[in-house]
């Protein structure tokens, strides 16, 4: 394979510094999207429901280096966050799952 060709080939996944940015900010998106959808629901949110909204969005900031990984630990901590009794919006599984996908 020619270089230009592998060169083509790693631009699907970027790397670097940019990259790492981007996904930083949308796991300060999605996580400020699912506390809202969290806190916003009838009656107050628990304090571990809030915990474990915070860990799935955190978790989307590794997103390019362990993809399943991170699914994972989405899907659990929403399914926990269910388990909980509070409504979760399922914005980061939905992140975590076209990321894996």
């Amino acid at each position: 394979m020619s270089d230009p060709a592998r060169a083509r080939l790693d631009e699907r996944w970027p790397r670097g510094r940019r990259s790492f940015v981007f996904d930083l900010a949308l796991a300060l998106v999605a996580t400020a999207a699912e506390l809202t959808q969290v806190i916003g629901a009838a009656g107050t949110p628990r304090g571990p429901a809030i915990a474990l909204v915070v860990v799935a969005g955190s978790a989307l900031a590794l997103r390019r280096r362990a993809p399943l990984a991170v699914l994972a630990l989405t899907l659990a901590a929403t399914v926990a966050i269910v388990a909980l009794g509070e409504d979760p919006s399922g914005v980061t599984v939905l992140i975590a799952l076209y990321t894996s996908a």
